[in-house]
């Protein structure tokens, strides 16, 4: 979405909440990009983060993929031989 400076400034709170879901806001200012407006990612916690490898490993493993990340360096590494 892209929205003059004036309009920016007289939706500000409608504007972030479009950012808020997800929406790239492009501020204008005569007709130029000037700035963008998004939404800001959330850290996860440490807790929330191995909950999130958790449930990847789980899937990998759903999947079938079995090789390992040093399996995998260790093949790309002997490719540049």
């Amino acid at each position: 979405m892209r929205v003059g400076v004036l309009e920016a400034k007289n939706r500000l709170s409608e504007l972030l909440a479009a950012a808020q879901r997800g929406e790239e806001v492009v501020i204008t200012k005569r007709g130029e990009p000037v700035a963008t407006l998004k939404a800001i990612r959330k850290r996860l916690t440490p807790e929330e983060g191995e909950a999130l490898m958790a449930r990847v490993r789980a899937r990998r493993e759903s999947l079938g993929f079995t090789t390992t990340w040093e399996e995998l360096k260790k093949d790309r590494d002997e490719g540049r031989r």
